[in-house]
């Protein structure tokens, strides 16, 4: 989804209505082939360019927890990453919420 307020409108519709949609589609998108690290990172980027200090500027991960991407970058690229790229004065929260099966 498109960065944007809860409140606000994404081309032409409600973004809570819209992120709505989105989220009932997620159970059939679990164990998709995902490329979760490259994917943090690229958010992170754009909400660090697009900041907004009268805004609450967070990254809302949904993943199944498997970072599947050949060729993608790794855990420990991208700590590194956000490490060397955190501005401590404009704070930016990455929230992960995991979904699926717990492997037994």
């Amino acid at each position: 989804m498109p960065v944007g307020p809860l409140g606000g409108k994404t081309n032409g519709g409600p973004q809570r209505q819209l992120l709505q949609q989105a989220a009932a589609s997620l159970p059939g998108r679990v164990g998709g082939n995902t490329a979760l690290y490259d994917t943090a990172l690229q958010a992170y980027r754009a909400l660090r360019d697009g900041y907004d200090a009268t805004k609450v500027n967070s990254e809302v991960l949904i993943t199944d927890g498997k970072n599947e991407t050949p060729g993608g970058i790794d855990l420990t690229a991208l700590i590194a990453a956000l490490r060397a790229e955190v501005d401590p004065t404009r704070p930016i929260q990455i929230i992960g919420i995991g979904l699926g099966r717990t492997p037994t």
